[in-house]
């Protein structure tokens, strides 16, 4: 029996059946692993307190702690539950309504309060949540989107009904084992949930969540320092005056100032910067203050003033690697055009916010039109992109003839962050952050499915609390971000676009392309809590700049474990969907979950012979067929029934595996934005069993298993994908090396993959003779004569082929290059 507190019986409530049935039957049903805790009702006042929340908060009915489960949150309503299109509401008699509910708000304010205090004693977990609706029978597909949750694979029910009365336990369990898959929480102690269950029934707690925090980082570091206000008194003294300073150090908070201070002394001010966002702040900032511009608008209004606007001299957003030359050269035009007709002349002061980034040419002829004026500048050579032409602090000193003064506390920048971003780029000072260290202000999740893991993380943090306008995603240029994947409200936006700006809590969808700068700019771009995301593949494969190699080093049987997650074959196995299969010889599947063929490597025919199956399934009329490589990670391919040239591209759409509310099971969907990610099971893709094709499919099988014999000249005549899967049958199935696996992957053609399957049968066999040196000619010449179907071509044709075969084996280093058309083995090609 669970551990039951109160131990005496449930509370006394106005739940006066659903509660009491719930505490009864967890004691049952539960073994004494389990601890239970029923009523906690001081969170209302805690919320209250905390978040200034003053509606009806209410209790957390049920807490169960399970050491190896974790904690699971139990929300009870008892009556008939109904929904309409307005929410939940229930009726206790003669069916009449009584009021309206939201059971999934009543217990995430009480969930949010109490995992927001376990952290602060220490205890990272996180709360699971179900709900128990005794007198009321849902199905899943019933369920609103909050009832029900979605892993990889699976579509799951937190709601426990009238038709699990008979085993509310298991369901307990059920719903712990699925958040504990999701979440990946560690093991909670005996000693751990003793400790927690003392502090939580007589303690009230207070301690800060994620509002409060960022409410009190924007109160604490958002004024002026004295180092900041000594700034300021500096550059108003003086006609010449540049601020450097790291992220967070306060430079626009001072520019601002400037520019103020500037205007309340009668002086016309004009602020530049690059950045076009930062430029809508800064004109928010200093309305009434200064006029502000980026340094392209500039441009366009001087040409507009002057009436040589054209049609196409659109104001331009922020260029990111594309910005073309003849742009920056006809910027510098205008400029110069402006200077010699006196557009800058009703101007007294220039403050320049990321002068760093502004080019020579445009910097010299502002320096002209500025000559006997005021000249104010924010500088930061860190934050500088590789397809920038950046201008050194030194530069700018000389052409100002003035030193730099330094700013050298990072206030904005949580402490963590800030000894993060030294990864990134060391600065040439000492760089002080005067905030106290809080650890879970920096996260770093290395993850198998990123898209997946930004989805969850951003419902996450809403469903504590925290408002969407709190949190930015960041991400480069090119990478996209569905609109299904971050609710309205969340910021998206491009990170050379940001740079300059900030937001209370910065998630980073990171790409495994991205630059060092990009990432120090990224980061340095959180005032209260930074969370970066990475794909475990490539954090593994040492990309990301600096940070994956790191990552990896930090934790590599953890980095290890995600990417063996990540794989197709991994999710796939997880389903244990039950499959029939077609001949034992050949890995081609029936799957009647799906209600389609499955061509899936496995331990005895190898990834080599699934390739050349799937090649020769793409070149044939056969019916529809899901399959996937070994390096596939969460992504399946649909071989279709029409037959594809063997020298065309391979074609056909690519698609995830997903959990589907119709089916109730993970099923294929459709990546293609024109299908809209639909489910390729209940939108009755795919056109049943095919009796016809499994014959000719086994009479396949017995030639090339050996069980049914033929003539050479017969099985030269095969399709080519089928006799070579014969030749690497009798070659006793060596179990390939990850690069050579790799290297058959690495085409998107069928004749190109064939050249390659042959060469690499034919290496195999000399390999195994321990003649490592080959020659071009030879290969062409044997494998030419192998096959009817090669023979066809034209000979010349396939040694083109064939080269390009080595090409491949080379960028793997299977093979490297020597002269008169030789090639030598360097790497094992096979598992002896």
């Amino acid at each position: 029996m669970a551990l039951m507190y109160p131990q005496a019986g449930p509370k006394v409530n106005d739940s006066s059946v659903a509660e009491p049935l719930l505490y009864r039957l967890l004691e049952e049903q539960l073994d004494d692993t389990f601890y239970v805790i029923h009523s906690i009702p001081w969170l209302s006042s805690f919320t209250k307190e905390v978040l200034n929340d003053n509606s009806d908060i209410g209790e957390i009915d049920f807490l169960v702690f399970n050491a190896e489960l974790g904690i699971l949150a139990i929300e009870v309503k008892g009556g008939k539950i109904s929904h309409d299109r307005d929410g939940f509401y229930y009726s206790r008699s003669f069916g009449h309504s009584i009021s309206r509910l939201d059971p999934i708000s009543q217990l995430n304010r009480g969930v949010f309060a109490l995992q927001k205090w376990f952290r602060e004693h220490g205890l990272e977990t996180k709360i699971s949540r179900a709900f128990f609706f005794p007198s009321s029978e849902f199905s899943i597909n019933q369920l609103p989107p909050a009832y029900k949750d979605f892993d990889q694979c699976s579509a799951v029910s937190l709601v426990i009904d009238q038709k699990d009365i008979s085993n509310v336990g298991d369901r307990v369990i059920s719903i712990m084992k699925h958040h504990k898959r999701h979440y990946e929480t560690s093991p909670l102690s005996d000693f751990h949930i003793r400790k927690v269950i003392e502090m939580i029934l007589p303690s009230i707690d207070a301690s800060p969540c994620w509002i409060s925090r960022v409410k009190s980082d924007n109160y604490l570091w958002l004024r002026l320092t004295d180092e900041q206000m000594e700034c300021v008194r500096q550059a108003l003294a003086d006609d010449r005056f540049i601020i450097n300073g790291w992220p967070g150090s306060g430079k626009t908070i001072v520019a601002v100032q400037i520019a103020r201070e500037l205007s309340k002394q009668n002086k016309k001010v004009l602020t530049l910067t690059y950045n076009r966002l930062l430029a809508d702040k800064l004109k928010k900032e200093l309305e009434g203050f200064s006029d502000v511009f980026t340094l392209y608008k500039l441009a366009w209004n001087i040409a507009e003033k002057l009436e040589n606007s054209r049609v196409s001299r659109i104001e331009p957003d922020v260029p990111e690697k594309s910005t073309a030359i003849e742009q920056d050269e006809r910027i510098v035009r205008d400029i110069k055009s402006g200077r010699m007709n006196g557009f800058f002349e009703h101007y007294d002061c220039l403050v320049i916010d990321e002068g760093q980034v502004i080019w020579k040419e445009a910097w010299e002829e502002l320096k002209q039109a500025f000559e006997n004026k005021k000249i104010v500048v924010m500088c930061d050579a860190t934050q500088v992109f590789e397809y920038e032409k950046p201008v050194s602090l030194a530069w700018l000193e000389n052409i100002l003839a003035v030193q730099a003064f330094t700013l050298t506390s990072s206030l904005r920048v949580p402490k963590k962050i800030c000894d993060r971003l030294k990864l990134f780029t060391r600065p040439n000072y000492t760089v002080q952050n005067p905030r106290q260290f809080e650890n879970d202000t920096l996260s770093e999740l290395v993850v198998p499915s990123p898209i997946f893991t930004l989805k969850r993380l951003i419902l996450s943090l809403v469903a504590e609390g925290v408002p969407e306008g709190y949190i930015t995603v960041l991400k480069p240029t090119f990478l996209s971000v569905p609109d299904d994947i971050v609710p309205n409200g969340v910021n998206v936006e491009n990170i050379g676009r940001f740079r300059g700006l900030e937001s209370p809590i910065v998630v980073i969808f990171a790409n495994p392309a991205m630059t060092n700068s990009e990432f120090f700019v990224a980061y340095s771009r959180a005032t209260s809590r930074c969370i970066s995301i990475f794909e475990a593949y490539h954090v593994k494969k040492g990309e990301y700049g600096v940070i994956g190699p790191e990552l990896y080093n930090s934790n590599p049987a953890l980095v290890d474990k995600e990417v063996n997650l990540s794989f197709t074959e991994t999710i796939f196995n997880q389903l244990t969907l039950k499959m029939d299969i077609i001949h034992p010889a050949l890995p081609l599947y029936w799957c009647d979950a799906w209600k389609t063929y499955i061509l899936k490597s496995d331990k005895e025919s190898g990834e080599i012979i699934r390739y050349l199956l799937e090649n020769y399934l793409r070149t044939e009329q056969t019916p529809e067929v899901i399959t996937w490589s070994k390096d596939s990670r969460g992504t399946l391919s649909l071989i279709q029934s029409e037959r594809q040239d063997i020298r065309n591209q391979f074609a056909g759409e690519i698609h995830e595996i997903r959990g589907c509310a119709s089916c109730e099971l993970a099923t294929p969907h459709s990546i293609s934005v024109l299908n809209g990610g639909k489910c390729l099971v209940c939108s009755n893709e795919f056109d049943g069993r095919d009796e016809l094709f499994e014959s000719s499919w086994n009479e396949i099988a017995d030639v090339l298993s050996g069980q049914v014999l033929r003539s050479s000249e017969e099985r030269r005549n095969l399709p080519a994908s089928l006799y070579i899967i014969g030749a690497f049958i009798k070659l006793k199935n060596y179990r390939y090396s990850d690069d050579v696996i790799s290297a058959v992957n690495d085409t998107s053609k069928a004749i190109n993959r064939l050249a390659l399957t042959y060469s690499l049968c034919y290496l195999t066999y000399r390999y195994s003779k321990g003649d490592l040196r080959v020659r071009i000619k030879d290969i062409t010449d044997k494998t030419f004569e192998w096959n009817s179907q090669v023979s066809a071509f034209n000979k010349q044709s396939w040694n083109a082929y064939i080269n390009d075969s080595f090409r491949i084996f080379e960028r793997y280093k299977i093979v490297k290059s020597e002269k008169g058309g030789w090639r030598e083995i360097v790497k094992p090609l096979y598992e002896c």
